[in-house]
């Protein structure tokens, strides 16, 4: 009798302790990622579900390439987006951006079971620790300078060193600055950009580092770190120059204006 009544017990028990069991899916509904800025990270959701995605910073503007697609919530004073199918099938991108990245998904609109609950960049190329030991500019530069050489020999990790051809030009009376090229080394964060830099008029001019400034949207950012090849221009000379931003996260696909340094304070703002 007593050995009925215990295996009636088990008969009970066991079954309560796999329900318990069977209370956490599967681990990958909650996902954590280090996207940098040219990643563009796969959204998985369904409908009747909502994925949010976590933010290292405060989205400052989320912009839906589908809005008959999905729902995009922001809360108040969070730094998460709520994204909610409005479908049953589809697929669309989405932007998020903070003051210091933007962030690229593409939104997969499918099966239940691959619906994606949480996806966490907290830890993004921005959010890394800034106490870390900073490259040496020289050793920047002349990475950047042989870029190309040493992309196609494997020694660029293009995650974290990526360049970008901008190929456009700004004026002024004094010169002429072509923007040939930017790059961007993610951690610790430095931002270079390579002009040229022609004399437009009829007079010899001496460039002064210090007083070289460079403007997004109006913004003033002070470099770094400045290098003309020729610090003294004659009329109708180019020379070329590399303008070193540090630990501004800003995007290689900003416009970028120049104020170029002369005698004294003056300073030479090209538009």
């Amino acid at each position: 009798m007593r050995y009925l009544i215990l295996l009636s017990l088990l008969s009970i028990s066991v079954p309560a302790w796999a329900s318990l069991d069977s209370r956490y899916l599967p681990s990958d509904k909650v996902i954590y990622e280090t996207p940098l800025e040219q990643d563009v990270l796969r959204v998985n959701t369904s409908l009747g579900f909502c994925t949010v995605l976590e933010f290292p910073d405060k989205p400052t503007m989320v912009s839906v390439g589908d809005n008959s697609l999905v729902q995009v919530e922001v809360p108040q004073n969070s730094k998460n987006v709520v994204i909610k199918p409005v479908e049953e099938t589809g697929e669309t991108n989405i932007f998020v951006f903070t003051a210091n990245q933007r962030f690229n998904y593409k939104v997969v609109i499918g099966d239940e079971k691959d619906a994606d609950y949480v996806i966490n960049a907290q830890k993004s190329a921005s959010s890394k620790s800034k106490d870390q030991k900073p490259i040496d500019i020289s050793q920047l530069l002349r990475m950047a300078k042989n870029y190309q050489a040493l992309k196609e020999l494997g020694n660029i990790n293009q995650r974290e060193f990526v360049q970008k051809d901008l190929l456009y030009e700004c004026h002024n009376p004094r010169f002429d600055v072509k923007v040939l090229e930017a790059f961007s080394y993610k951690s610790p964060n430095y931002l270079i950009l390579h002009l040229k830099i022609r004399n437009a008029g009829s007079q010899t001019y001496v460039l002064n580092e210090k007083n070289t400034n460079v403007y997004i949207q109006g913004q003033q950012f002070k470099p770094q770190y400045v290098v003309f090849d020729n610090a003294t221009l004659k009329a109708g000379f180019p020379t070329e120059a590399w303008v070193v931003l540090a630990g501004t996260y800003v995007s290689l696909d900003n416009k970028f204006t120049f104020g170029i340094g002369g005698d004294g304070n003056a300073e030479a703002i090209c538009y």
